[in-house]
């Protein structure tokens, strides 16, 4: 049970920071084209 617990949480932590770097990479491009147009 625990482990199961564990496992979720590793998976949501997972999509959690790889939605952040998408995010982080979009925003750079995005002010990068403001900046550069």
């Amino acid at each position: 049970m625990c482990r199961k617990l564990a496992e979720i949480d590793f998976q949501f932590t997972t999509v959690k920071n790889s939605n952040r770097m998408a995010l982080h990479a979009f925003s750079l491009g995005y002010s990068d084209r403001i900046l550069n147009p």
